[in-house]
């Protein structure tokens, strides 16, 4: 028995940090949000702030770019590039890429679901840096949802664009998200358990 629960301990234990760091993405919002829970939203509407700007402030986080032309600025639903990044009402922000550009949201405290809406004018490869590491493709003029939940806490999502075109942000969406177990994990643990109460079971 003594064996048993020690075993039984160890798998527990590998598997766990396994769980606990999982990322999940989404593209599609409807997944995103029956995922995550409750979710503050933000759309931009209204805006009472100086723009363009380095640096815009909103309920909750801010926005900014660095390493460019250090500016955002919002835009009214179809009165820019044609075909308008404006995807929630009548507003967006957009800053101009210059191939070394930086987006970071950044937030006033920890959250564990982030969620948003990019456009560029530029097909390309959008990557998401830090600790989330990774990247998805853009179409120009086609709106695409990027959403991540966390098992862990973080307050900042920089996004960096290559070839320089600019890049539109609507409808964002944060919270504390909601546990979301890693399946490869649970699989793990399930099979451990198994295979243990097997041999278990023949011993006795």
């Amino acid at each position: 028995m003594k064996r048993f629960s020690a075993t039984l301990a160890l798998v527990a234990a590998c598997s766990l940090p396994s769980v606990l760091s999982a990322q999940t993405f989404y593209t599609n919002r409807a997944a995103f949000q029956a995922a995550a829970g409750a979710l503050t939203k933000e759309s931009f509407e209204g805006m009472q702030q100086p723009v363009p700007a380095a640096t815009l402030t909103f309920n909750g986080f801010s926005v900014s770019e660095t390493n460019g032309f250090n500016a955002l600025t919002t835009t009214e639903s179809n009165s820019f590039w044609g075909s308008s990044s404006v995807t929630d009402g009548k507003n967006s922000i957009w800053y101009d890429d210059n191939d070394n550009s930086l987006s970071s949201f950044s937030f006033n405290q920890n959250i564990r679901a982030f969620g948003v809406d990019v456009t560029s004018n530029g097909t390309g490869l959008m990557s998401v840096l830090g600790i989330f590491n990774t990247s998805f493709s853009l179409t120009a003029y086609t709106p695409t949802f990027f959403g991540v939940i966390w098992n862990g806490d973080f307050n900042d999502v920089t996004f960096s664009m290559e070839g320089g075109p600019e890049v539109g942000f609507d409808y964002v969406e944060y919270g504390n998200g909601v546990s979301v177990p890693e399946p490869s994990s649970l699989a793990l643990v399930g099979a451990g358990l198994a295979a243990l109460a097997m041999i278990r079971r023949r011993r006795a």
